[in-house]
């Protein structure tokens, strides 16, 4: 089971029959940490831009930690794969495949976490900048 980290809530177009105001997309982000109280709910940020029927709908995104039993099950399914297939060769190509791919089979779990938090602080600074490029700071 995946651990959630938090919610990414966003403000953004989903009107597939027209473009948004002056092309911005997603007009509010904001990230809430699973600690943080009342994270499930819409942020003031969100609250104070909601108009119904501009275009615009407050999506919620959970953001989960990367499960890392997917990696030891693509390796099995793939070991299971080569020795059906190539009961011969199945060894040799198992190797080839795990040297060619290396981060597809095996990664590193710390790294995994902190590219993880690099992407989610680089996306409280994309939203920022969008909120005081909007005048919403």
């Amino acid at each position: 089971m995946t651990k959630v980290l938090g919610f990414l809530h966003k403000l953004e177009w989903v009107n597939k029959y027209g473009s948004p105001p002056d092309g911005v997309k997603i007009l509010v982000e904001v990230f809430l940490p699973i600690d943080q109280e009342g994270c499930r709910q819409t942020p003031k940020e969100i609250e104070e831009l909601m108009v119904p029927g501009l275009g615009y709908s407050h999506i919620v995104q959970a953001i989960t930690e990367f499960p890392m039993e997917t990696k030891a099950t693509r390796f099995e399914r793939m070991t299971q794969k080569m020795n059906e297939n190539f009961p011969l060769f199945a060894n040799q190509f198992i190797q080839e495949e795990v040297s060619r791919r290396k981060d597809y089979y095996q990664e590193n779990k710390e790294v995994l976490l902190e590219e993880k938090r690099a992407a989610i602080k680089k996306g409280l600074r994309a939203m920022r900048l969008r909120q005081e490029a909007n005048g919403y700071s």
